[in-house]
Order: structure tokens, then sequence, then C-alpha cells
């Protein structure tokens, strides 16, 4: 005995059924229930989005990764996008199939500061190399600093002329010390208490006093 559905009034005979309507009003009734707009955080400064907690650079796939945490039944993948909208195939199990449609979502861009770019402003450093010496070697080690930091996602956070030299204030003290090892510097070192972390250890900031 054909089925029919309570909306449209077609039967069984013409259309697949998903549980009491037929798929168009199934597909209908589907895409009704999903989110018109989804809001999407993204960095004022470096314009990453942020997907799972972490700041990326926005792309197809970082962008169906940040739409697809905000659908958590159903599974997503992006047909394309704009920068106020994107175009997504959304589909899902039912008891009687898999439901799929296509559907227009609207982005909502919400502004924020991820952590490197928030460190940059606030001139954050664990490091600094205080160059002194040959001003040709001075620019050489600079740029080298410049490359190994941007290659890791750190930065320069200031740059400051002392007489006979430069003063480099570095992101990472990590960096820091890995570069003058690898170009085996010899710098005298010294430290300054900076404050604690939230376990209570003290926290220092490695100067690297290097002649060229």
């Amino acid at each position: 005995m054909p089925k029919y559905c309570p909306t449209c009034n077609r039967s069984s005979a013409e259309l697949r059924f998903y549980g009491s309507f037929c798929e168009e009003c199934s597909r209908k009734k589907f895409s009704e229930a999903l989110a018109d707009s989804i809001e999407i955080t993204r960095c004022k400064e470096c314009l990453k989005i942020r997907v799972k907690g972490q700041f990326t650079a926005e792309n197809d796939n970082s962008l169906e990764k940040a739409v697809q945490q905000l659908f958590r039944k159903q599974d997503i993948k992006l047909m394309g996008r704009s920068p106020k909208e994107v175009l997504v195939y959304i589909s899902e199990d039912t008891g009687d199939g898999r439901l799929s449609v296509e559907k227009r979502i609207k982005l909502k861009h919400v502004k924020a500061l991820c952590e490197r770019c928030y460190k940059i402003k606030c001139n954050y450093y664990e490091a600094m190399f205080q160059l002194r010496g040959d001003s040709s070697r001075i620019s050489k080690v600079i740029r080298h600093v410049e490359a190994l930091f941007e290659r890791n996602n750190e930065f320069i956070s200031k740059m400051e002329s002392k007489d006979g030299g430069i003063d480099l204030y570095l992101s990472s003290k990590r960096l820091a010390s890995e570069f003058v090892a690898y170009y085996k510097l010899y710098p005298k070192m010294s430290y300054t208490l900076s404050g604690q972390d939230r376990s209570g250890k003290k926290v220092y900031k490695n100067t690297y006093a290097i002649h060229l």
C-alpha cells in the first residue's frame, strides 16, 4: 500500500520517502532546519580564521573545516564561496537513507586577534640579541634571524639602533638559542626575571651579547 506525503500528497509510487514525508518535502524541511548564517572568527590583523581553536590561513580547506565544526550531525562539502557567503553540500544519515541538500549560508565575520598578532601588538619578547661590531656582519645576522623566525611563525618584535650596533627583541628564546648554537656565535649570556607562569614557575628573558 503506497504512502502519501502529508505536506504535498504525493505518493511513494512517485517519489522516495524519508519517514512520513516524500523526498522533496524532506529535503525542504531538512534545509529549513539548518542555520542560514554562521559566525567565522577572523584575526583583524593577519586575516587568518579560527578552526578548532587554532588560527590558520583562509583557503577552501580551512573554510570548509570552519563551517563543518558548526554542523555536528551533518557532513559538509564546500561547493563555492564569496566574502559574504558559502555554498555548501550538506548531508545527513537518516533511518531511511542519506538526505542531502545544497544551501547558501551567510558568513558573519567576528573580529579578534590571534595569539601571534596580539603578541606583536604588545611588543612581546622572550630574548634579546645585542649585536655589536662590524655593521655588514650585523646586517647579515639580522637577515638570517628574520628568515628563521618567519619560517617558524615567530617574529622580531622590536629593533633598536644602539652605539656600535643593534638590539633585536625576539619572540622565542628557543629559536634564539638554536640560532646562536647553529652559527657558533658564543655570546655572553644574562637573564632577567619577567614574572611567573600559571604554575608559579619563574620566567626569565634571555639576553645574548654577540660581538661580530
